[in-house]
């Protein structure tokens, strides 16, 4: 696989912004019910990134679909086939908006959620933890480590992270937590491996879907991320199986790092860029148009897998301890 460092400055827009918010509109569009089928199959075809990857053949969603939608059928009906060609792709960056529904793909693992909010609450960041912004955070095992809680990425980072890392200058190492972290922001991402990262480096490849074959794409660019200032302490991250889209992104490139270890279960994966439009009745769409590969050139799109795997232990929950918090302290504090 060829790839390119430089990132392509396409994709670098896509990063910086929410999950929904580049949506292209377009004027004077024709809203009756076939036209505004065939207006969401080809923008599919044409942009969504994973066909591929999925095995979906995109043909046969049309042949088993297209009979059902004829013009006069109705804004309800219609808006049952284009959600369910667009859950087809069984992408959790997928959606259908409409002034009267919306649709999304319902994720479902067989998994453990492997995370106890009260445990983690009443007996590790307890009454002392501190509210950062979006952060709860505390110290544990008598001050040498410092647990940070991120349960979402939603919501702009301005100096919080400073004041944690300075709030705990005598730790061994942090832990971030970002299990049932739903994703949001791409940006706190950047901020986040930027602070607890060690050397800026390459930290994933990423390229975008630009035409109707299913290997129509830009050039792959790498996507720098890391610490300018030498950032060297150690750093858990803690993952589980809804731990989706940004958390995804984040757990990709902080197991670039000589410093990091993740612990857990793998994330949700979500890592294809969405982006979007509106349809010519007026209803607006978003599906992934990107694909995102690690340093080694994997694709990682249904999840990224931990350094070290654990569930959590029901003896440990009975004895109102996290083992997978315990498992990455005691790394830090080896």
């Amino acid at each position: 696989m060829k790839v390119v460092r430089n990132t392509v400055w396409i994709v670098m827009l896509l990063l910086t912004t929410t999950s929904c918010e580049k949506l292209i509109f377009e004027d004077d569009l024709s809203a009756d019910e076939r036209t505004t089928f065939d207006y969401l199959w080809n923008s599919c075809r044409d942009k969504y990134s994973y066909f591929r990857y999925k095995g979906i053949s995109w043909d046969s969603v049309y042949a088993e679909l297209s009979p059902q939608v004829e013009n006069g059928i109705g804004n309800d009906s219609l808006f049952k086939v284009l959600a369910k060609m667009l859950n087809s792709l069984e992408d959790g960056h997928v959606n259908l908006v409409s002034d009267f529904n919306v649709s999304s793909y319902p994720f479902r693992f067989d998994a453990n959620e492997n995370y106890n909010d009260r445990i983690v609450e009443e007996y590790y960041l307890t009454a002392d933890a501190y509210q950062t912004g979006p952060f709860r955070h505390n110290s544990i095992r008598n001050g040498r480590v410092a647990y940070i809680r991120y349960a979402t990425f939603s919501g702009t980072l301005n100096d919080e992270i400073e004041f944690i890392k300075a709030h705990y200058p005598n730790v061994d190492g942090f832990i971030i937590d970002v299990r049932s972290n739903g994703g949001g922001l791409m940006s706190n991402v950047t901020k986040l491996v930027n602070a607890f990262g060690s050397e800026e480096h390459v930290v994933y490849y990423t390229r975008n879907k630009i035409g109707a074959g299913e290997n129509d794409f830009s050039e792959l660019g790498g996507v720098q991320m890391g610490s300018s200032n030498g950032f060297n302490k150690k750093v858990a991250v803690l993952t589980n199986r809804t731990s989706y889209s940004a958390s995804s992104f984040f757990t990709l490139a902080m197991k670039t790092f000589d410093n990091v270890q993740v612990f857990g279960d793998t994330t949700g994966g979500g890592l294809g860029i969405p982006n979007g439009g509106q349809l010519p009745n007026g209803w607006t769409y978003r599906f992934s148009v990107t694909q995102t590969f690690d340093i080694d050139g994997y694709i990682w799109e249904n999840g990224v897998p931990t350094d070290v795997q654990l569930t959590l232990d029901p003896a440990a929950e009975n004895n109102n301890t996290d083992n997978i918090i315990d498992a990455a302290a005691d790394w830090i504090t080896l």
